[in-house]
Formats: structure tokens, sequence, C-alpha cells
């Protein structure tokens, strides 16, 4: 604690005062009279003010702080010159080195707000999905700056954290439909977000077309990776993938949206696989697994651009906060 010698004052912003009391210095010998003077009293002893100030100021060459300063003592103004002017140097650095270190931004493009016209054929297995042909009018059928590629599949989706509705789905399973929505992207992966149900109109009836979807079936596989809900992954949260998306992507797959088997390869590129049960319907999967390690068994189906797993069984491998590394 530190006041002024005049008046027992505090250096500001500071408030606090202690009493001072009245002195005399006579034949060299110092007199303090024990009656305490009235509070921010200013002392008349000139001549021991100058004599403490010239203490005061040999201290300060020492270094010895003194908040009631005009100026900091010389050797302490150069120390605190050489820290701001570290930290001015290792602060920014720090922070470029901790972004570096951080993770890529995921991939992937939500055109919020930007609702299209789409037209194709509905298709509730193995997940729900709009085909879309070469041939279809449809704008924005492809992304912008690309060219639009035969029989591409689209994964369909709800508003929110929620799949699109079954019952929306076996109404008009197999029937060539136009409505409007939001496009989602992400390499190989095509989505749309149905926010508007009821603009589907139905062009053609489902009678008169093939209400399965064309695939290849690439045989019976076995994959480990992680469980992530495909709304978020294709576009909607960066980050979408691990310990920090789990409780968004367990509330995902909780409404509905299609769950996606994440596997990543050495050089850390990702693909996507698309889980469907065994009879090629929507899979009823554990949502809390989301973030998690699982391991899918199944016929492995491309389904134009979506491969599709179809799982005859899955097992619990790895909690989120239990991986180290690259699934």
């Amino acid at each position: 604690y530190q006041y002024r010698l005049e008046d027992g004052c505090s250096p500001p912003p500071f408030t606090e005062i202690v009493p001072t009391y009245p002195v005399r210095v006579i034949d060299g010998s110092i007199y303090v009279r024990p009656q305490m003077l009235p509070l921010q009293t200013k002392s008349e002893g000139e001549a021991c003010l100058d004599d403490c100030a010239s203490e005061v100021a040999s201290e300060t060459q020492d270094g010895f702080y003194i908040g009631w300063l005009d100026k900091s003592a010389a050797p302490q103004a150069v120390h605190t010159r050489r820290v701001v002017i570290a930290l001015a140097v290792l602060v920014p650095f720090m922070m470029g080195l901790i972004a570096w270190q951080q993770n890529p931004v995921d991939e992937g493009t939500f055109e919020f707000g930007n609702v299209r016209e789409f037209t194709g054929t509905l298709h509730m297995a193995p997940v729900p999905m709009l085909s879309v042909e070469p041939s279809s009018s449809s704008r924005g059928s492809s992304p912008p700056g690309e060219a639009a590629s035969p029989a591409v599949n689209y994964l369909l989706v709800g508003p929110g954290k929620s799949g699109i509705s079954g019952q929306l789905l076996s109404t008009h399973d197999g029937a060539r439909v136009r409505f409007l929505g939001t496009l989602l992207f992400r390499r190989n992966m095509r989505m749309i977000e149905v926010a508007q149900p009821e603009s589907i109109a139905v062009l053609e009836p489902a009678a008169s077309h093939d209400t399965e979807t064309r695939n290849v079936s690439l045989g019976s596989v076995s994959f480990a990776g992680e469980l992530v809900d495909t709304k978020c992954y294709t576009g909607v949260m960066r980050p979408a993938t691990g310990k920090v998306h789990k409780g968004c992507a367990v509330r995902c797959l909780s409404g509905g949206v299609p769950p996606g088997l994440l596997l990543r390869d050495e050089s850390g590129d990702a693909v996507v696989i698309l889980l469907a049960d065994e009879a090629g319907k929507p899979l009823k999967i554990n949502p809390e697994w989301a973030a998690d390690i699982i391991r899918a068994e199944g016929d492995l189906e491309l389904h134009g651009n979506l491969p599709v797993l179809k799982v005859r069984e899955t097992e619990h491998l790895l909690r989120s906060e239990e991986v180290t590394g690259q699934p």
C-alpha cells in the first residue's frame, strides 16, 4: 500500500485514506504529536516533505515502485517496455501457431435462403432421395459451375434437425415430381432440404415409372468409421464430425436425418457411405453412437453417385473421446 505523504490519501483511482499526525524536525530529532489530524489535512512541514521527496527519488533510481509518482523508476520503465515489446511479438506468433495446428475447416456448401426448383423421381428406398435425369429441366440440379451428371441422386431431408416425412414419400414414392427446396453439396454428395412440402406437385404418377433406383452391386464388405449425420456433414455445420459435433449429430439422427459412415484413408481423404437396413429401407441406429467409431457389415451398392451399405450387422467400437487419431 502506498499513500501520499502530505495528506495520507492513496493515489487515484483509489480512495482509501490513512490518518496523519503533526511532525516537526528540531535539531536533527523528529517529533510526532500523537494526536491525529483531520483526514486529508495537508502537512505544513515543507522541509520534511522535501527531504522525503529526496529519499523517494533515491529509491526510484533503484527500481522501487512508487504508485503516486508521475513516472516509473527508470529501471522499471525499461523492464516494462521490454515486456510489452516481447508480448507484441509473441502473442501474434502464438495465435498463428495455434491456428496452424487446428484441423482444416470442413468442406461443403449450404445455400441457405436460396430456394430452387427441383424436378425428378422420388424414391423412398434405400434412403429418401430424388433421382434427377439429364433431361430434367430442373433449375439448380448441379452446383454452380458444375456440369449436370446423368442420374444424379439427391438425398432428401426436412427443415432443421429432421428427416423427410416418411408418409410424404410413401404417398409419392416413384412419382415424378416438382418442388421447392434448398441445395447442399459436398464432393459426391448432393442433398435437398425440402422446407416447403406443400410445394410438391406430381407431374407423372408412379405407375408410369420405374420406382426402383438404378444401382450397381459392389459385393459384401465390412467398414469401420465414424457415424455422422449426413445433413450437417454435407454442408450445414462446420465442423460436422468428432466429439465437438456429437450433441448436434445425436439430435439430427434422432430426427430422421439419414445416417452415414465416414471413412478416411491414410492421406486424410474422406468418403461417406450411406447406411440402410438389409431390406433396403432407412436404417434405424442408436443415435447415441453419433461421432463414435462403429463397424458396419453388409452389401455395398452404388446408386448413381451415392454409395449405400445395406447393413446386416453393426458393432460399437470406440466412443468419440477415446479416439486419438483418424479412424
